[in-house]
């Protein structure tokens, strides 16, 4: 799970952007007061305007259709349980994903679907030399794979696992909680048959909706219609949150205005100079493939001694610093990473983040060093 050290008020460094925004822009809160006044009758017109918003907002086409969740978690388990599976099936997942896609995963094995995780080399975080191998020797039926690792923000190769899918007659689900609102998922539509996002992250929205976007193509079994071939529907993913379906249009609103063009730049430069002065520290060891400016403002760091984690930890509660601590909802990366134990320290920028922000953090962490 993900831990967070205090609770973000006006005085504290907030630097948590990977779990969830804050704050949110004020014309996102004021969209959620004015959906309260919205009236009943109101709703059907408004519903098919927003849902429109969203999917021009995604560069989706004719071949594509958006079902609206309550979330990220809730379309992933959508997108895995409805596909029409057969006993010896195999879905294949990378070692880096969140446990949204890992449970219903694994429990797919009450179907007799074999759960295999994708290995990793030095080269890549997905080795695709053996990943070619088992789809040319297994009847994959599904790979899941992170656009983002939400324990380190590294960037995972979906454009080269999108194309080994359509060689293999496999379907790629793209988990992407973390790019989204960051990065165009316009991009990520050519390589993808089903893409799952949350609003609540990147694209600065609130809780309680997320969408799933299929391939209009694409075969599906909804268990609730015992058997019958059909796409999921609204009835699947649950009623739609009109409050936080309209805060999310005007979260769109706000990611396009020019002052927020270069918001992922800046937020990279404060990873980077982190990164930089966390190298130097003896016992810390920064866990990243890729250099900051190829992946999400993210960095997250693991020590060898559980003690002074703990007392780093309690230093940054202190001085009002916000972050993530722990195995971020990822027990599968982390085993991976070879911190499941104690997990790590994660701090991630946003577009809210300031220098001062990152200079609080550096100042408790040289502090630490200094005293340990």
């Amino acid at each position: 799970m993900t831990l967070a050290t205090t609770s973000p008020g006006p005085e504290a460094a907030y630097l948590n952007h990977a779990g969830t925004s804050w704050p949110k822009p004020k014309s996102v809160r004021s969209a959620v007061a004015a959906a309260l006044d919205r009236a009943p009758t109101d709703w059907a017109a408004a519903f098919e305007a927003q849902h429109g918003r969203l999917g021009r907002a995604f560069g989706l086409g004719h071949e594509h259709r958006l079902l609206l969740t309550p979330g990220c978690t809730s379309a992933l388990a959508i997108a895995i349980q409805d596909l029409p599976w057969r006993a010896g099936d195999v879905v294949a997942l990378s070692a880096f994903e969140h446990v949204a896609v890992e449970r219903p995963c694994a429990g797919l094995g009450r179907l007799g679907v074999e759960f295999q995780v994708l290995p990793s080399s030095r080269e890549s975080m997905i080795d695709l030399a053996a990943t070619e191998r088992l789809l040319a020797h297994r009847p994959v039926r599904l790979l899941v794979v992170s656009a983002a690792a939400n324990t380190t923000g590294d960037l995972l190769p979906v454009a080269e696992l999108g194309a080994l899918a359509r060689r293999y007659d496999a379907r790629l689900l793209v988990d992407a909680a973390q790019v989204a609102g960051w990065m165009s998922l316009a991009d990520y539509l050519p390589h993808a048959d089903m893409m799952a996002f949350g609003a609540h992250k990147g694209m600065q929205g609130v809780w309680g909706i997320g969408g799933l976007v299929l391939r209009e193509e694409l075969a599906m079994a909804t268990p609730r219609l015992n058997g019958g071939l059909a796409k999921p529907g609204w009835c699947d993913g649950g009623s739609v949150d009109r409050l936080a379906l309209s805060a999310w249009v005007a979260a769109l609103d706000w990611l396009d205005a020019p002052a927020q063009a270069d918001r992922l730049g800046r937020a990279r430069t404060l990873s980077a100079r982190l990164q930089w002065r966390l190298q130097g520290l003896e016992g810390v060891k920064v866990l990243a493939r890729h250099p900051p400016e190829a992946r999400l403002p993210t960095v997250a760091m693991a020590l060898d001694d559980a003690r002074r984690l703990v007392q780093i930890r309690s230093r940054l509660a202190k001085a009002g610093i916000v972050h993530g601590a722990g195995l971020q909802c990822a027990p599968l990366a982390h085993q991976h990473l070879g911190t499941a134990e104690q997990g790590t320290l994660r701090f991630s920028f946003g577009p809210s983040s300031r220098d001062e922000d990152l200079d609080r953090l550096l100042s408790v962490l040289d502090r630490a060093s200094t005293d340990t």
